[in-house]
């Protein structure tokens, strides 16, 4: 007996496992039945005419690919596309033997997909910050130079607080007139607002997206303005003190938050009902807008 290796998305994965209680029958069964009516179907047979393939983007090209926030169904489809037909794929890590949240998603959404990991160190010295930056953009350099294409994958959107940002920056100065190009991707607090049933905004409203900032002054600015809807990203581990500020303006009560959304374990919820401890570190808030205060 020869084997062989499948590899299946995560929806597909579901959905045969619901067919496989159904019918009762083992999930390899199941595959082996359906893969032996193909052969014998096909006997005799002349392959079906395949799809035209699209046109690759022509090299060198440095492409942002935003992924979403975490669940594998929220990748657009323009994203799997691109990294279809890119050269080469890179992710952020923490490690070589890390894989990061971006990469768990491409490998659900494009299994076929190689992703090359790019260690940053995580660190507040500005030094190791430029060590592990110059490192991956001499990686990437090295693809570009050879005029090939190179996609950089990144949670959410590439053009917020993303490192692709940075990174194309430093790129563009080592090769003046690169083109760089980027795709954008669903943010974690649009994925928020739909778990929860929080409407962002309406009428005259703002968004305000930021972060808790060092000393907590950004937070309390954008909580002035009781029309704004504001999104604090990054702000996980102060959550006590984020929930503090809320109280004290009071609009805690309404304020929602989610953690590893679309990962195992993931949860989203009121925040007061989670403030007495810290969240992790890459936690998204959103305080809507105090509507009932303008009727």
């Amino acid at each position: 007996m020869r084997k062989t290796s499948v590899y299946l998305p995560d929806e597909t994965k579901e959905a045969l496992r619901q067919v496989s209680i159904r019918w009762n029958r083992s999930e390899a069964q199941l595959i082996r039945e359906a893969i032996d009516r193909l052969v014998r179907s096909a006997d005799g047979e002349s392959a079906p005419a395949s799809a035209p393939a699209s046109p690759r983007s022509q090299g060198p090209l440095l492409i942002g690919v935003g992924v979403g926030p975490s669940a594998p169904d929220l990748i657009t489809q323009r994203a799997v596309r691109v990294l279809e037909r890119a050269d080469r794929i890179f992710a952020a890590s923490t490690a070589p033997d890390a894989i990061s949240r971006a990469e768990t998603i491409v490998r659900s959404a494009a299994p076929d997909v190689a992703v090359d990991r790019l260690p940053f160190v995580a660190s507040e010295s500005p030094d190791v910050l430029n060590q592990s930056f110059a490192r991956a953009v001499d990686a990437l350099v090295a693809v570009l130079d050879r005029g090939e294409v190179a996609a950089f994958i990144t949670l959410g959107d590439p053009n917020v607080y993303s490192v692709f940002s940075e990174l194309a920056r430093r790129i563009r100065e080592e090769r003046p007139g690169m083109p760089v190009s980027t795709v954008p991707g669903i943010m974690a607090f649009q994925e928020l607002a739909a778990a929860t049933g929080t409407i962002l905004a309406e009428g005259e409203e703002r968004i305000d997206v930021g972060t808790m900032g060092d000393d907590g002054t950004a937070l309390a600015r954008a909580l002035v303005d009781a029309r704004s809807t504001i999104v604090v990203y990054k702000g996980g581990r102060r959550l006590p003190e984020v929930a503090a500020q809320l109280r004290a303006c009071e609009r805690l009560d309404s304020a929602v938050i989610g953690e590893l959304m679309g990962l195992p374990g993931g949860r989203t919820g009121p925040v007061a009902d989670v403030a007495g401890r810290p969240a992790s570190y890459l936690a998204t808030v959103v305080v809507p807008a105090r509507r009932a205060d303008r009727s």
